[in-house]
């Protein structure tokens, strides 16, 4: 039996505007949350990083789930054009680029599509735990935010101690300047962060039509 291929398209926008609603969602929910207890603001580059790995991470689970049932040739064209509504929907609606900053993003944002969903299905173990990892790097790879997830080890806070007071020793007022007002906090508040977001995409209820089982 031929796949049909409109069913399929409509199937990959309905998934594709669930995972921007949820991912919405969830973004505003932890941003709000860590304004709270911090009263610092996310700063908009780990805004919008951290924004993006909600959605790669919702895009593979929602991917996972509506696919579970279809043919490897269902699946080569649902895949395809998925990623053709995801990109669409984030580049035009979510951050409503136009013009070539819109082709930049959306060859950037499609190359990291792809590069975690592979990385995510090969992952060997608990999904959410590599989710956080790569949460944790969006907030820490952005220098103009203030707000970082460090571990509580002891190590790790030595050698926080020791940047910083070499810093202050060598009169190096660019580092002070840059790092003194950051919030580092404890990397295990990202576990229960990933965790609920894995929840929440698995169990989002979606009208598969005639791929229900």
């Amino acid at each position: 039996m031929t796949p049909n291929k409109e069913k399929l398209d409509d199937l990959a926008t309905k998934v594709a505007a669930e995972i921007l609603a949820l991912t919405a969602s969830v973004n505003d929910k932890l941003h709000a949350e860590l304004l709270s207890a911090t009263n610092i603001p996310t700063h908009a580059g780990q805004h919008n990083y951290v924004w993006l790995e909600i959605a790669y991470f919702g895009s593979y689970l929602l991917r996972q789930k509506v696919t579970n049932s279809m043919s490897k040739q269902e699946q080569n064209i649902f895949d395809p054009l998925l990623k053709e509504r995801f990109l669409f929907y984030v580049t035009n609606v979510a951050f409503e680029s136009k013009g070539e900053g819109a082709e930049s993003l959306r060859l950037m944002i499609g190359s990291t599509y792809d590069a975690r969903l592979k990385e995510y299905a090969e992952y060997r173990g608990d999904v959410s735990t590599l989710f956080k990892e790569e949460l944790k790097n969006a907030f820490n790879s952005q220098s103009q935010g203030k707000i970082k997830f460090v571990d509580k080890s002891f190590k790790t806070k030595l050698k926080l101690k020791v940047a910083f007071f070499l810093a202050a020793l060598g009169g190096n007022k660019e580092f002070l300047e840059q790092h003194g007002d950051e919030i580092f906090l404890p990397d295990s508040v990202l576990t229960s962060t990933a965790a609920t977001v894995n929840k929440m995409f698995r169990e989002t209820e979606l009208n598969l039509g005639m791929f229900s089982k």
